[in-house]
């Protein structure tokens, strides 16, 4: 059976049906190779453009293109050059055409066409550039003002409990441009970064958007990097004597005397957090004299950034003595 078929394949690879499609294909492709190099032909690239030299205070009446379209023309062999050819950003300097601020005649004109056959001439100096679309743009353009506002959260972000700040949470940048009509921007403090999503619980940095302030205000940056760096956290507690504040010539009994301060801190903050940088206090101005109670609160030289803890009662009875 297997020999059978091998006979088979071979007399159909070598028969004359065979022998004569061969032939056909060869001199179909000869004669269109030769149509193609003694041809003129035309084959159309897109190219992405980028602009810089506009000035932060400069509102154009239009959207500048960011990519535009071109034609080649010329023989087919020099045109297969272009067919995987992968162009450079087209990139424009427009600083010349804003340096004359009291020129009457405010408006910018680009022609396309002589930056593409920059780009067209190292590929093949003898290829044409038939069309370029858009090919020149003219637009008008007037002054705004600006201003540099603080970036800042909307919302204070929410650290896993599990978890602790490293450093405080870097916004970048931490300042950014606004433009527009003077009232408009005048009354813009800050500008908010969008909610992060979730609990921050693991070393990242998060791109985020920021929030518009209004429709007449513009954002020249419309993105900042939240660099977050958190730890793990453990836990360490003392038992402290509550120290009574704000009495004069009266004597305060406390039930109880002292209170457990528990500390969730980072592991790498674990040995600065010590019982002697500490203290609980009981403000007797602050008294609920109804409920005899007094809510205590912690107090330090130290810095708790970073650092949870909970004061455990939260609050004590008392009784006065002549």
């Amino acid at each position: 059976m297997e020999r059978s078929f091998w006979s088979w394949v071979r007399r159909r690879l070598f028969s004359k049906e065979t022998a004569t499609y061969c032939v056909f294909l060869l001199i179909a492709a000869v004669l269109w190779l030769m149509y193609t190099i003694g041809s003129q032909r035309e084959i159309e690239r897109t190219v992405a453009v980028t602009y810089w030299g506009i000035p932060d205070d400069v509102y154009l009446n239009g959207k500048l293109p960011d990519q535009i379209t071109f034609t080649v023309r010329d023989e087919g062999n020099e045109l297969s050059s272009f067919l995987f050819a992968e162009f450079d950003t087209i990139e424009i300097d427009l600083s010349a055409q804003f340096r004359h601020k009291n020129s009457r005649k405010k408006e910018i004109r680009i022609d396309y066409k002589p930056y593409v056959e920059e780009l067209v001439i190292p590929i093949s100096s003898t290829s044409t550039v038939t069309n370029v679309n858009p090919s020149t743009i003219t637009y008008t353009y007037g002054h705004v003002y600006t201003r540099r506002v603080p970036v800042r959260f909307s919302v204070e972000p929410v650290v896993d409990p599990q978890y602790a700040l490293l450093r405080e949470i870097r916004i970048t940048p931490n300042e950014v441009l606004i433009r527009g009509e003077r009232k408009a921007i005048d009354s813009v403090k800050c500008i908010y970064v969008d909610s992060l999503p979730g609990m921050l619980c693991r070393n990242e940095v998060i791109e985020c958007a920021l929030l518009k302030p209004n429709s007449a205000v513009e954002l020249l940056t419309k993105r900042v990097s939240i660099d977050v760096a958190v730890e793990r956290v453990t836990e360490k507690n003392f038992r402290l004597p509550i120290e009574v504040v704000g009495v004069d010539g009266i004597r305060v009994k406390l039930f109880p005397e002292t209170a457990n301060v528990i500390f969730a801190v980072g592991l790498s903050r674990y040995y600065d957090v010590d019982a002697k940088d500490f203290r609980v206090v009981f403000d007797y101005s602050t008294r609920d004299e109804e409920r005899k109670t007094v809510r205590l609160n912690l107090q330090t030289n130290s810095d708790l950034d970073g650092i949870r803890y909970k004061i455990e009662p939260e609050e004590v009875e008392y009784i006065t003595e002549q």
